[in-house]
């Protein structure tokens, strides 16, 4: 029954709280004083094999004396980092827009109907976005 789906905006955290449950999260490993995190830091060692990280915001180099470093690298791409571009060819007849354009696109109601292409986190919001609003069709390809 398509439009009778159960859907409460209630359930959804907001930006500002997924934030506040990290800060928390990081808290608690600082307080512990078993661990140190060096956030938008690049690792690296010098001549001598220690440990250094560069924050590359300020360019501050701390040396990191500890027994065990543990690095985390992602090359996660999410789609505000494409500049609006799909990361395969689209054809010129085809309205493509990235997440960031959907309330542009629906506050024009040019159109009656929206595909939404990947099923990860921002598909999921594109979805929960044109739920909210009530949109009568939505398709969902994974």
């Amino acid at each position: 029954m398509a439009g009778n789906e159960l859907f409460s905006v209630g359930d959804l955290a907001s930006g500002q709280e997924i934030l506040e449950y990290y800060a928390a999260v990081v808290e608690q490993f600082r307080e512990c004083g078993r661990v140190r995190m060096y956030f938008n830091c690049e690792y690296s060692k010098d001549g001598s094999n220690n440990h250094m990280v560069t924050n590359v915001d300020t360019n501050v180099v701390t040396i990191v004396t500890c027994q065990k470093v543990v690095l985390v690298h992602s090359n996660l791409v999410v789609p505000s980092m494409r500049n609006g571009r799909a990361p395969f060819p689209i054809d010129s007849c085809i309205n493509f827009a990235s997440i960031n354009d959907l309330p542009t696109y629906v506050a024009s109601k040019q159109y009656k109907k929206y595909v939404v292409l990947g099923a990860g986190k921002t598909g999921s919001d594109a979805i929960t976005y044109l739920l909210r609003i009530a949109m009568e069709e939505w398709i969902n390809l994974p």
